[in-house]
């Protein structure tokens, strides 16, 4: 059942929360301070209900109006890496955080991913951001070693990749060009997300 209620703060303001049954009246640890519009978008991220817009979620031609950032970052174990080193390859940069559900729900298939395509040429890097690395070291949901989990502390290089919702992933092709893009969370195992990794794999870096 979803009900709205309220309840009387310290300060003597009045809160309304959003809940479904019991247990969800209280805010979520990483929420700011209970409005109803911020614990209904959070509600409909847990439910997986989509706020972004209608092309959400589809992997498609993208391209950049600016060139994306070089992405020199360290991973989780503090391993610098930088886009150059993985030239000739098809990268897959999938930016993320822990407290976003559909970051969450697509992780797996981006670890099988990984998995299956990486003999390939297809690499894919999981850039958090704005997470300290002893917060995502301890989640555990990590992915497994073959994807690499970059960390953007800062968030700068999410700026410049023009990442304003998590997940957006983008792909980039043999030749360093960014080919793909996608904004909210797919499946990576579907076949036409599949078809279009290895067409570009199948390019030459020549």
């Amino acid at each position: 059942m979803l009900r709205v209620l309220q309840r009387q703060g310290r300060s003597g303001r009045r809160h309304r929360l959003l809940t479904i049954g019991k247990g969800l009246g209280r805010p979520h640890p990483c929420a700011t301070p209970l409005t109803f519009v911020k614990h209904a978008l959070w509600l409909m991220l847990l439910l997986g209900l989509s706020t972004l817009p209608a092309g959400a979620g589809e992997l498609t031609p993208t391209s950049f109006s600016k060139p994306p950032s070089s992405l020199q970052l360290t991973d989780i174990h503090g391993v610098e890496h930088d886009l150059q080193r993985y030239a000739g390859k098809v990268v897959v940069v999938s930016f993320w955080t822990t407290w976003c559900p559909p970051c969450l729900r697509e992780m797996p298939s981006l670890e099988r991913l990984s998995h299956d395509m990486q003999d390939d040429g297809v690499v894919v890097l999981a850039v958090n951001v704005k997470e300290p690395r002893s917060r995502v070291k301890r989640f555990r949901r990590l992915p497994g070693d073959d994807v690499v989990v970059l960390l953007d502390t800062r968030g700068e290089h999410a700026g410049l990749w023009d990442v304003e919702v998590y997940p957006t992933a983008y792909v980039m092709g043999r030749h360093g060009d960014v080919a793909l893009g996608v904004t909210g969370a797919i499946e990576w195992d579907d076949t036409d997300v599949r078809a279009a990794l290895t067409s570009l794999a199948a390019e030459s870096a020549h």
